[in-house]
């Protein structure tokens, strides 16, 4: 089932109680997994910020959609 998956939404919050971060990510697979038939094959990517940038740079130079 690839590309299905959902929008996994956190709050972090400081030691009184004041929201200080929040984050998002998206599971793939991470919903539906059965335990026995696909438990160990949930993942989630991260992507770095400085690899992207260098993506996009080579991107927009060579003008690729």
């Amino acid at each position: 089932m690839p590309g299905k998956g959902r929008w996994v939404f956190k709050t972090k919050f400081d030691l009184a109680g004041k929201a200080v971060r929040f984050k998002a990510g998206w599971v793939v697979k991470g919903y539906i997994q059965q335990e026995g038939v696909d438990y160990f094959e949930t993942f989630t990517s991260v992507v770095r910020l400085t690899p992207f940038k260098i993506v996009m740079a080579l991107v927009a130079l060579h003008k690729l959609h």
